[in-house]
């Protein structure tokens, strides 16, 4: 029992010796080898700016479609202290989330200037 797990394990090590041996001949070859940027970016403070524009071009209307389903919560609410109080705090959660993008804007404009 005993040896046949050893020449188990020596048949395994073999194995993956022959598997490292056969890609070998990729990590040679693959030196001159030259990839572009994918990105499109030379540094990371246009990376920043890209990914700002993008995000800005999410928050602006799904902050407004939240307002206007917050607004027709509020209206529905027909007294409603919970349904009041979940309107009012999607409205919180909206401003709050108009801030931060805001402050994610300036702290690129400040990573800019350095």
């Amino acid at each position: 029992m005993e040896k046949r797990k050893k020449e188990k394990i020596i048949k395994n090590i073999i194995v993956f010796f022959l598997i490292i041996l056969a890609y070998l001949p990729l990590l040679v070859f693959g030196q001159d080898v030259r990839l572009d940027n994918p990105a499109k970016h030379s540094t990371v403070v246009d990376f920043l700016i890209s990914v700002r524009n993008f995000l800005w071009i999410l928050v602006a209307p799904l902050s407004s479609i939240m307002m206007i389903w917050a607004g027709i919560l509020f209206l529905t609410s027909e007294g409603n202290p919970d349904r009041i109080r979940k309107a009012k705090t999607l409205v919180t959660y909206i401003i709050v989330g108009i801030f931060v993008a805001l402050i994610a804007t300036g702290i690129v404009q400040i990573i800019k200037s350095l």
